[in-house]
């Protein structure tokens, strides 16, 4: 559910840790109006009227919400009809996004959708790609000291198969070891942390744990119930007119188990984006940005998936500097590829410190990248420009 970012990560206003609102200085809405969907369908708010769109998969799901961003901007609120518009999303969205976008300028193309606008799309935490797996993950994790220096060996080797794009060729045993090493040292760490590596949110000791730094009164350890609670308030329902006639009860949660197993989900997204780069306009961006304490999607594994997409697609690494700043300290790495006919541009950036919800563990960081790559009129966006407060 988007409702999740709404009220945990760049809305207006956020969930404390109890479970009260309070005024986001970061929000994401100070330079741009944002559009929250609830999406696949059966997820968070949304439903079907005859049950027929519940089990769904990324094709439809992207149909979908392409009829949905059309009938917003004409007939809901169509002064929108000709500006200028980005999509976003996290985690999941690296699938979400790509397949909504290609809907989108597929539909252009022959008249079906309105908005000629179109001029980016900015994932964080990418699902880009399958391929890398659990073994970005296990590099992650031997660098912060995790698994032991003596399975440096076997990891390498596997991380050296992989960007050779030869995985298959490893021996099972071999496999079986790797596999026994990461679940061994994967395990010692909560759900949560896994979401952000510094986070612990077991409020009793346990000597399996990794306990670090964060405390675990955090908001970030309390997603889900306090969201569930606060949208399930009878006042806010109504509020948010989610109640009618037909629908007296509603409740929200944050995920869908019936979905999560009966939705068909894409295995690989990267030939997606070869239909993407080919009918964009000329100016259009594409920007991952990932923290760098993330263990679900990690940094490693995204920047592996958009190097396949630049080698997929002809782009070329025309990166001038490998970094970008935050008020003159180092924010993170940046590498930018730029496509040769199209000219289409695509940045990979990472988060220093911050886990798998950026605006979450690192609001300001977020703020600055995503109101420089939609203010940016030049080719190459300048994430290191600090960005006031409105």
């Amino acid at each position: 559910s988007s409702l999740l970012a709404f009220l945990l990560e760049h809305g207006p206003y956020l969930l404390d840790s109890t479970g009260n609102l309070t005024y986001n200085d970061f929000s994401w809405n100070q330079y741009a109006n944002v559009l929250y969907l609830e999406s696949p369908t059966g997820v968070g708010f949304s439903y079907s009227t005859d049950g027929s769109n519940r089990f769904t998969d990324d094709n439809s799901t992207a149909i979908l919400n392409m009829k949905a961003l059309e009938e917003f901007m004409t007939r809901v609120h169509p002064q929108y009809a000709t500006r200028d518009f980005y999509l976003t999303g996290e985690s999941y969205a690296g699938v979400y996004i790509p397949y909504l976008s290609r809907a989108i300028l597929n539909h252009t193309r022959i008249g079906q959708f309105s908005n000629t606008n179109f001029k980016g799309i900015t994932m964080g935490n990418a699902a880009v790609d399958n391929f890398s797996g659990s073994i970005a993950a296990a590099v992650q994790l031997y660098s912060l000291g995790m698994i032991p220096e003596k399975h440096g060996a076997l990891i390498f080797d596997l991380w050296n198969l992989v960007t050779k794009e030869e995985k298959d060729v490893l021996d099972d045993d071999k496999w079986d070891v790797f596999y026994e090493i990461f679940s061994n040292s994967s395990g010692k760490l909560s759900e949560d942390a896994r979401y952000d590596v510094p986070l612990e949110c077991n409020l009793e000791e346990d000597e399996t744990k990794w306990h670090i730094t964060k405390s675990s009164t955090s908001v970030e350890c309390r997603v889900e119930n306090l969201t569930e609670t606060y949208l399930n308030r009878d006042d806010v329902q109504i509020a948010l007119h989610v109640r009618t006639e037909d629908r007296s009860e509603v409740h929200w949660k944050l995920t869908s188990l019936p979905v999560f197993y009966l939705y068909h989900k894409t295995e690989d997204t990267i030939p997606v984006y070869r239909e993407i780069i080919d009918s964009a306009q000329p100016g259009f961006r594409i920007l991952f940005f990932t923290g760098d304490m993330d263990l679900v999607c990690p940094p490693l594994q995204v920047a592996f998936g958009a190097r396949r997409i630049a080698k997929q697609n002809g782009m070329s690494d025309v990166t001038t500097t490998a970094e970008w700043r935050y008020l003159g300290d180092f924010g993170g790495a940046r590498t930018t590829y730029q496509a040769k006919n199209s000219g289409v541009i695509m940045d990979v950036i990472t988060v220093r410190g911050a886990g798998h919800l950026v605006p979450t563990s690192q609001p300001d960081r977020a703020f600055q990248i995503i109101n420089n790559f939609i203010s940016t009129e030049v080719e190459m966006v300048e994430y290191s420009r600090t960005i006031p407060r409105q």
